[in-house]
């Protein structure tokens, strides 16, 4: 278990505005070691106790306070007979009441293999989807968002700004209103989008630490928000696929005719190999398919379906392919007829 954790998502997590994923990701830390546990003891009652700060707080004040934290709580770990009274703590709540403060108007601090500072201003308004629904966002400007499942999509008003930015989370696709003097920008993880009026759909939902941006209409800049020159364009017909871990983005031709299928329910296949349908069938229905090593993948399929619901689909391949579906507890039994 790494022992190291940025203290914004700390934040995020005692503020509630965790995904349960991540905040499941925060709770094996905490477990994790004794040294975890105190470390953020301390903070939730910093976060608990918290009042305005009297000054604003140089990042090396609040490196400093964080090492001292740390420091304590590694002494009681380490060192089971050491003085470590509950007054011996006291004196450092104060910074930290005045750190938590700080944060929650916006200062997010990082404390991992290096400590580092982000300024991150709370959108105004934020929509979110469940497990089952698709929300329409319409925005000041004019610019139409359609959200995807388990996604967020936070903004402000963006009246008389230079700018109009928005913060996703998950899968969105994007109606931009053409305003060339005033860019569109999303923020997604590490990456961002920049466009002036086009069409596209950003998804930051892959397990793979892989996002995508694929263009439908206009033309967009992606890049690397920690590194503005780690940078692609894309036009109609391209897909960027940033790698989280390695930062690097990379574009090539669409080849994913149902990319859009969350957003409009129509699939699309030509000359697809069984593997291929059935992995886009358990993506789109949210189910899982159980398929037999001895079945080849010499199938191919070809069909379209517009919001048709699964069982018609599979009775579609079940007769072009001569193959048989059968639901199970758990997930689709895929066989030979």
């Amino acid at each position: 278990m790494n022992n190291e954790i940025n203290i914004d998502i700390l934040i995020k997590y005692l503020s509630g505005r965790l995904d349960p994923s991540e905040a499941e990701q925060v709770s094996r830390w905490i477990e994790a070691s004794d040294e975890n546990h105190d470390s953020f003891q301390a903070l939730k009652q910093a976060w608990e106790q918290q009042d305005l700060p009297s000054h604003e707080f140089s990042s090396e004040e609040i490196e400093r306070s964080w090492q001292t934290v740390r420091g304590e709580t590694i002494v009681k770990t380490d060192n089971p007979t050491a003085d470590v009274s509950p007054g011996k703590h006291i004196t450092i709540f104060p910074l930290l009441r005045k750190i938590a403060a700080v944060l929650i108007v916006g200062l997010a601090v990082g404390y991992g293999v290096k400590t580092y500072i982000d300024v991150q201003k709370q959108p105004e308004h934020l929509v979110q989807t469940n497990e089952t629904g698709k929300r329409e966002v319409l925005l000041a400007d004019g610019t139409k968002v359609w959200l995807n499942k388990l996604s967020s999509l936070g903004y402000d008003d963006n009246v008389n700004t230079a700018e109009r930015v928005v913060y996703l989370k998950g899968e969105a696709y994007f109606e931009v209103a053409k305003d060339p003097e005033r860019p569109f920008i999303i923020h997604s993880g590490d990456m961002a989008v920049q466009v002036l009026g086009t069409s596209f759909n950003v998804d930051n939902r892959t397990t793979e630490g892989k996002q995508l941006v694929t263009v439908t209409s206009g033309k967009v800049a992606v890049y690397d928000q920690n590194d503005a020159v780690n940078r692609v364009e894309l036009i109609k017909g391209e897909v960027a696929e940033f790698e989280k871990t390695a930062k690097r983005i990379t574009k090539s031709d669409n080849q994913n005719l149902n990319f859009l299928a969350w957003k409009t329910g129509e699939l699309t296949f030509k000359n697809s190999s069984l593997q291929s349908t059935l992995f886009t069938l358990a993506d789109h229905f949210d189910v899982r398919f159980e398929l037999p090593t001895e079945i080849s993948d010499g199938y191919r399929f070809n069909a379209s379906f517009d919001n048709q619901p699964l069982e018609e689909i599979l009775l579609v391949m079940e007769i072009s392919l001569g193959l048989q579906f059968e639901s199970r507890e758990d997930h689709i039994a895929v066989s030979r007829k």
